[in-house]
C-alpha cells in the first residue's frame, strides 16, 4: 500500500512516515477507508469500480426518491383541489409555505400543519375545517412533499 500510496500522490517515503507519526488524517483516512487494491485500480484505470457500482445505485435510488416526491407533490395537490372552496385551497396552500419558510424545528410535519391550521380555524369562527381534511386525507409523505416543493405551489397558483 505504501509505494500505492507515494505513487498517488508524489510523496517521498520520508513524507509519508513523518506524516503517519504526526497522525495527519489523509494518512488515516487511506489507511481506514482504502486497501492497496483499490488504490492500484485508482492509480492505473483512474477509478474505483467498486465505488462507482455504488455511486449507480445511489444515483439510481435519488432518482426513485424523486419520483416518489413527485407523485406525493402531485397527489396532494389533486386531493387540495377537490376543496369545496378557493378559499380554502389557499389558505391550506399558504399555511404550508409558511411552514417551509419558517425556521422552525418539528417532528411530525402533518402534526405541524394540522396544528397551524386548528389556530387558523379558531380565529374564522368555525367557518373551514382544514384540519380535519389534511388529518383524513392528505398522508404525511405528501404534507412533506408540499413543504419541500413548496416552490412549486407559488407557480401552480399563478397559472
Amino acid at each position: 500500500m505504501l509505494d500505492e500510496l507515494i505513487s498517488l500522490f508524489g510523496w517521498s517515503r520520508a513524507t509519508f512516515f513523518k506524516w503517519k507519526r504526526e497522525g495527519r488524517g489523509i494518512i488515516k483516512l487511506m489507511e481506514k477507508y482504502f486497501d492497496q487494491e483499490m488504490i492500484h485500480e485508482f492509480n492505473t484505470t483512474g477509478k474505483i469500480e467498486r465505488l462507482e457500482h455504488i455511486k449507480k445505485k445511489d444515483n439510481a435510488l435519488k432518482a426513485i426518491q424523486t419520483e416518489m416526491e413527485d407523485l406525493a407533490f402531485s397527489t396532494a395537490l389533486y386531493k387540495i383541489n377537490q376543496l369545496s372552496s378557493d378559499k380554502e385551497q389557499k389558505i391550506l396552500l399558504k399555511i404550508i409555505q409558511k411552514i417551509a419558510t419558517d425556521s422552525m424545528e418539528y417532528l411530525d410535519a402533518k402534526i405541524y400543519l394540522i396544528d397551524n391550521l386548528k389556530a387558523i380555524e379558531t380565529t374564522l369562527d368555525g367557518d373551514t375545517n382544514l384540519s380535519s381534511f389534511v388529518l383524513q386525507n392528505i398522508s404525511k409523505v405528501e404534507v412533506e412533499a408540499l413543504i419541500k416543493h413548496h416552490h412549486r405551489i407559488d407557480r401552480i397558483q399563478s397559472h
